[in-house]
């Protein structure tokens, strides 16, 4: 899945702030299964509902995709500052 500028802006958003190429780093870095949560939640801006029904999948389980997705590319930028 292709990340365009203005996905990039609302993930950098969400977790602070990145140089755009580094944010595209790290998004594509991320495991599929979180990188695909992630960008569906934050840029696309479906519900957990919407998501767990296109993966086939709990809601339970999208939020906790989302959520290390997120903290994921959080941790990552940290380390990169260091």
């Amino acid at each position: 899945m292709a990340v365009d500028d203005e996905a990039l802006l609302r993930v950098q958003e969400r977790i602070g702030q990145a140089d755009g190429s580094d944010l595209q780093r790290l998004v594509d870095e991320l495991p599929e299964h979180e990188r695909r949560a992630v960008l569906a939640r934050v840029v696309d801006e479906y519900s957990y509902r919407q998501i767990a029904d296109s993966l086939a999948c709990s809601e339970q389980l999208v939020r906790k995709r989302v959520s290390r997705g997120l903290g994921r590319l959080r941790a990552t930028m940290t380390e990169d500052r260091t």
